[in-house]
């Protein structure tokens, strides 16, 4: 359940009739909606901190899906040498088998300059062939380093978010709890009288907060830190004297912030 942190203030409160003036009901709403906004917070920051918790997570698949592919080309890239140096092993062998009955000196240059090729592209797919094994060595350790690190921060990820998304769930559960009990809280803002002052607080809560502010000793708004003109000082005491009577208060206001102010 959502505690109501009800603020009293005694001085607006009369002892013959036992009210609770419009600034009580004020600074108890406020307070409320301390609350509230202490809620909101959390929830619309979980969702994105849960995302960039799964970015992680994806970023290491992506490292690792590239790695996967380094060593599916490579291994076609042995096969394709494997079978390179078949054929041409296979060439070699019947040039060989062809100069044997070669009569012709004419003929058997053009077969030897072919074996000669033959036995040069040998050495050079042999060369690659042991590069390429060499890099898909080192490829397959670096894509099961990959699948390791994924493994571990997935498994990070997965608790931390379910942690977040418990707490998402448990904050949005309170906060549901605390909207509906400030619907009690702003009924006593019913009549034409209180309505005015409900109004001009929700209007302020946009831009400004606290809404409620109390006049320092040295008449000065603790909101912005300006000084107030004596004015002010009087329609708050006012206030404080008439707060069991609505109709006679007014919205003081200050005139550089615009907050509430009460004495």
């Amino acid at each position: 359940m959502v505690e109501l942190n009800i603020r009293r203030v005694k001085s607006h409160t009369t002892p013959e009739t036992n009210q609770v003036s419009v600034i009580e009901e004020l600074l108890a709403l406020q307070n409320h909606d301390e609350i509230i906004r202490g809620l909101e917070g959390p929830i619309q920051d979980i969702p994105n901190r849960i995302s960039q918790e799964i970015r992680k997570a994806e970023t290491e698949a992506a490292y690792l899906a590239k790695a996967e592919n380094e060593v599916r080309r490579l291994i076609l890239a042995v096969r394709d040498n494997e079978l390179e140096i078949s054929a041409t092993k296979d060439r070699i062998q019947r040039i060989k088998i062809e100069s044997a009955s070669v009569k012709k000196v004419e003929t058997f240059n053009i077969i030897k300059r072919d074996l000669e090729e033959n036995e040069r592209r040998i050495s050079s797919l042999t060369a690659k062939d042991t590069d390429d094994r060499m890099l898909l060595d080192g490829a397959q350790k670096y894509a099961a380093e990959c699948a390791a690190k994924l493994a571990e921060v997935s498994e990070t990820v997965n608790a931390y978010t379910a942690e977040l998304k418990a707490k998402l769930a448990d904050k949005t559960a309170r906060l549901e709890q605390a909207k509906t009990a400030r619907l009690e809280l702003v009924k006593p803002f019913a009549t034409p009288a209180t309505r005015r002052f409900l109004a001009y607080y929700e209007r302020i809560a946009t831009k400004r907060w606290p809404v409620l502010i109390e006049v320092s000793p040295n008449n000065v708004c603790s909101g912005c830190h300006m000084n107030l003109p004596p004015s002010k000082l009087q329609e708050a005491n006012k206030n404080s004297m008439v707060a069991d009577n609505p109709v006679k208060m007014t919205v003081v206001a200050c005139d550089y912030c615009g907050r509430m102010l009460y004495k």
